[in-house]
């Protein structure tokens, strides 16, 4: 009997922050396709040591269409392939297809909501706290954005992978179940507004 497949912590996260670079090979066929075929080298290696034609053939299966919010809610996505990938390389019957086609619907609402966290709450919010602290003369202002905002998108985006990773395709079932994100939206609006 073979061995159990279990990809290691230290692939888990080289996958996690080389989706951070999805948006490299940008173009209009792909999108992030290319790039983040880059971010799953990790795991298709480990999964399939050396059996290059193997790896070969596996990362062909992600040069598709892509494109989804990539840093702070995208990361499930990721996640949840990763788990998949495992189990399919442990005897799963869970198809490449099937694979494509849970990304593929997951890629518009992880945008939606990412994009929201991101560019509607998170980055105003941040702004208009160090904007005064600029205006008030204090240098540190756009230092403490930068750092701010790095640290709330990093925090967010492991956690989201995690989650998607261990809970695999129930991850995002529990998610919008539980109703997490609204409260987490309707937190950081009422903090929005009081700032």
């Amino acid at each position: 009997m073979a061995e159990e497949k279990k990809l290691s912590n230290a692939t888990l996260v080289k996958n996690w922050l080389l989706t951070y670079s999805s948006e490299t090979c940008y173009n209009y066929e792909r999108l992030q396709g290319l790039g983040n075929t880059n971010a799953f080298v990790p795991v298709i290696r480990e999964l399939y040591p050396g059996d290059e034609a193997k790896q070969a053939e596996e990362l062909k299966n992600f040069l598709v269409f892509y494109n989804t919010e990539p840093s702070w809610m995208g990361t499930i996505i990721n996640g949840i392939t990763a788990a998949m990938e495992e189990k399919r390389a442990n005897g799963a019957e869970i198809t490449p297809d099937e694979i494509t086609t849970l990304r593929s619907a997951l890629m518009g609402p992880m945008a939606g909501i990412g994009d929201t966290v991101s560019q509607s709450i998170a980055y105003p919010v941040l702004a208009g706290i160090c904007i005064q602290l600029a205006l008030a003369g204090n240098f540190a202002g756009p230092i403490i954005f930068e750092i701010a905002y790095k640290v709330l998108m990093l925090g967010l985006g492991y956690n989201m992978y995690m989650l998607g990773y261990n809970k695999g395709r129930d991850a995002i079932v529990d998610l919008l179940s539980t109703g997490v994100i609204n409260k987490l939206l309707d937190a950081v609006s009422i903090v929005g507004l009081m700032v």
